[in-house]
């Protein structure tokens, strides 16, 4: 391509998505490209080098005013800027090279390049791993060197040119990063591996290497007198051990601005010491509220970085070791009693060990999973632990602070106010203190410990799970199917599962959600809640008790022996005593058991279920009723007119004020109408016996109330076809003739004889109490 002009007399074009290859053929050249753009219109601008050592761009509008600029945002020596169009028009792309001030051996400022020109795109999250391959490999276009050393091996380092507060702040930087590699800093004075110094008169900071083939050589380090703090200094010695920056910005004189210099939206002091974002500018931190602090180690990304150059110490911290609060850890960066408010990353290579933050007052997140951020002392996101690293305990202060735990065996303490504590995987000792705590358990082993008077404590456990003492509350989450109480007054809330409830002593509150849920009441205040439509539930009960609403099924247990339903259809299940059940409105299912029971029957839908010889059972009902397999008696409740029906068993039926009609059936059967006009009624077949003693008996026959003896069923003459109607002969004899009713008063009882076949003798008998003159008119014939 021929030289292109460079002013705006270039006919040299690029469109946004374009790129295009170029040289510059001498030094001092510059190639001008037009560009049209709209209002508005934002673009990455980027030159990335072939030959051309080190670039430097310019936009600049149609009269040639410089509107942006840029060095080495790219990677690299390559430039790179973001550029949004005021207006709309033509604007001009100047490439050119680094000037340097004074000439350098060997600089000629000439070379291929390659311009690219696209709509910028918000940079999207990076992971720790990307921002590590970045300052290792990505900044350093590939060029990865490190010294040649390992845990255990030692580099020289030369801090004479420092002044005394410099050298104590140099020691500090290169200790912190020895904690981390495990390679040891001797001083010495000359031909040290790294040279500090402090030249630079400005605000400056910077750091060289000598590297070939991967292994660096020799390294210096400049930090300017104002510069003299301990992040420029472990900034600068991560340059001087192998780390670039989290983008490929250097700076420069314009300085790297955010986001437009970000490779990822996540780039900033909370993860890296290697960044030029700290927490406020960077949005991506500002908008979730980090503080931006002085940071006392290099971050998270900056040790899995160094990790791929040196490895880890193993060797740091073995013991127990406490940070925070009665600070062991021999770093006074972790002392939260001298330094309250700073950023740090917790290294560590084993032992037992404790986050004790207690002293704080402000509410506290703090997270002992690796590569998570704690909110300590007020502030946040400004205390991370390493990859790798396993911390046990975490302590809490006066403060509503969350603590989460991880798979180690955590001891988790919130000490003072109204805490949320998570144990995470293992199995974890929780201890909120004082306040209303929050617990969360992953196993049955999490051990969730309050002292009597210590608030009201809520435990969620997504495993199977027992209250300890002094903790009020229990909600099963996850895959948890039962959940038990104490002694005290409970709250058990169950999950979608079928879950077992059980609050132990204290009135407790069971609610089990949805899926077919079984609780355990021993305390009247105990009560079971469902919502309609929330499984089939089950309650069984060492008490007297009634079913609260949408509970479907009651077990009594123990010593209880009453049992009471509600609207829905209910199983009610007795025990071995006396029971009685009452089903309530819906179509139930009643089962007593042993003993002498009571069924309360309100739905003709209802169904009582007895054993033979499990007692003499009765039923009261408020709806017509016929009593099934083994239950005796049956008693009208009410004032409604029903029928009431026996079986096969010698029953006893009892009407109400209503006009009932009684129909024992077979069995010498007991009927009393009660009140109102009662009708008695029999049929063929389902007579007593013959005798007073075992006859069907009428009880409280009342003329005068208009009850009625019913035969209609009964076939007068077994020797016709068809249902043949009686004939009333008053008190005579039976004369021979099939089909005559007769009765008679003996000892003051009435009894009622048929006669079916006409062999002149009663083939049915019905015992009327009382002497009562009978006359057809008191039949149903």
């Amino acid at each position: 391509m021929p030289d292109i002009p460079a002013d705006s007399t270039t006919s040299a074009t690029i469109s946004v998505g374009g790129q295009i290859q170029n040289t510059l053929e001498a030094t001092g050249d510059h190639d001008w490209f037009k560009v049209n753009l709209t209002a508005g219109q934002k673009v990455v601008i980027a030159v990335n080098l072939g030959t051309l050592e080190d670039s430097y761009v310019y936009v600049r509008n149609s009269a040639g005013t410089v509107l942006a600029e840029n060095d080495d945002g790219g990677g690299g020596r390559g430039s790179r800027v973001v550029f949004t169009a005021p207006t709309s028009g033509t604007y001009y792309i100047d490439v050119g090279a680094w000037e340097p001030d004074e000439p350098i051996d060997n600089y000629t400022g000439t070379g291929s390049y390659q311009l690219s020109v696209n709509n910028y795109v918000p940079p999207a999250p990076g992971t720790l791993d990307d921002f590590a391959y970045q300052m290792t490999h990505g900044f350093f276009q590939g060029d990865v060197h490190r010294f040649d050393v390992t845990q255990g091996d030692t580099l020289t380092v030369d801090l004479t040119a420092l002044t005394p507060t410099g050298r104590a702040v140099a020691l500090d930087a290169l200790q912190i990063w020895s904690d981390i590699i495990g390679v040891a800093f001797v001083e010495q004075t000359g031909d040290a591996h790294i040279t500090f110094d402090d030249l630079d008169q400005g605000t400056g900071a910077f750091a060289d290497t000598v590297h070939s083939n991967g292994i660096t050589t020799s390294a210096i380090v400049n930090v300017s007198v104002s510069r003299t703090n301990l992040h420029t200094f472990m900034h600068e010695i991560g340059h001087a051990l192998g780390l670039g920056h989290t983008s490929n910005s250097n700076a420069g004189t314009a300085g790297a601005v955010y986001p437009n210099d970000a490779i990822w939206s996540n780039d900033g002091a909370a993860i890296s010491i290697m960044s030029y974002f700290d927490n406020g500018e960077n949005t991506y931190y500002s908008s979730r509220g980090f503080s931006h602090l002085p940071i006392m180690t290099p971050q998270v990304a900056d040790i899995i970085a160094i990790s791929n150059l040196y490895g880890l110490s193993t060797t740091t911290r073995v013991g127990n070791t406490t940070y925070g609060f009665n600070n062991t850890s021999g770093r006074i960066g972790f002392d939260a009693v001298q330094r309250p408010n700073v950023s740090y990353t917790v290294f560590d290579s084993g032992g037992i060990d404790t986050l004790d933050y207690s002293g704080f007052f402000a509410a506290q997140r703090i997270n002992l999973n690796a590569e998570e951020f704690s909110n300590v002392g007020g502030h946040v996101g400004n205390v991370v632990i390493a990859r790798g690293t396993v911390i046990e305990n975490a302590f809490g202060g006066a403060g509503h602070d969350i603590l989460i735990g991880n798979t180690a065996a955590n001891l988790l303490r919130g000490n003072g106010g109204d805490d949320r504590i998570d144990g995470r995987g293992g199995a974890d000792t929780m201890r909120g203190g004082v306040g209303d705590d929050t617990y969360f358990a992953d196993t049955g082993q999490d051990q969730a410990i309050e002292l009597a008077g210590e608030g009201n404590d809520i435990v969620y456990s997504s495993a199977n799970y027992r209250l300890r003492d002094h903790v009020e509350n229990l909600v099963l989450t996850g895959n948890a199917a039962r959940g038990f109480g104490n002694d005290a007054a409970n709250r058990i809330v169950g999950n979608s599962a079928a879950n077992v409830l059980d609050g132990q002593g204290g009135a407790d509150v069971m609610r089990g959600g949805l899926g077919n849920d079984t609780y355990y009441v021993d305390n009247a205040g105990d009560r079971a809640i469902e919502l309609s439509g929330q499984g089939r539930d089950t309650v069984y009960s060492s008490l007297n008790i009634q079913l609260s609403a949408n509970v479907e099924d009651l077990v009594l247990v123990g010593a209880a022996t009453r049992g009471t339903g509600n609207t829905l259809d209910n199983r009610l299940v007795g025990n071995g005593h006396a029971n009685t059940l009452n089903g309530g409105l819906g179509a139930d299912v009643l089962r007593g058991g042993a003993g002498n029971d009571i069924y309360i029957v309100e739905n003709g839908s209802d169904h009582t279920i007895e054993d033979a010889g499990a007692g003499r059972d009765r039923v009261y009902s408020t709806v017509g009723w016929t009593l099934e397999s083994n239950v005796e008696d049956l008693f009208a409740r009410g004032s409604a007119s029903i029928a009431l029906t026996g079986n096969t068993l010698a029953n006893t039926l009892s009407g109400n004020a209503g006009n009932n009609v009684l129909d024992g059936r077979a069995g010498a059967d007991v009927l009393r109408g009660g009140a109102g006009a009662d009708t008695f009624a029999f049929r063929s077949g389902e007579f007593g016996g013959l005798s007073s003693s075992t006859a069907d008996r009428i009880a409280d026959f009342s003329r005068a109330q208009g009850d009625h003896i019913d035969l209609h069923l009964v076939d007068a003459h077994v020797g016709l076809a068809g249902d043949q109607a009686f004939a009333f002969i008053g008190t005579g004899a039976f004369t021979g003739a099939a089909g005559q009713l007769r009765y008679q008063v003996i000892n003051g009882n009435t009894y009622v004889y048929g006669d079916t076949n006409g062999d002149g003798a009663a083939d049915f008998l019905i015992r009327v109490d009382g002497g009562i003159n009978l006359a057809a008119a008191d039949f149903i014939l």
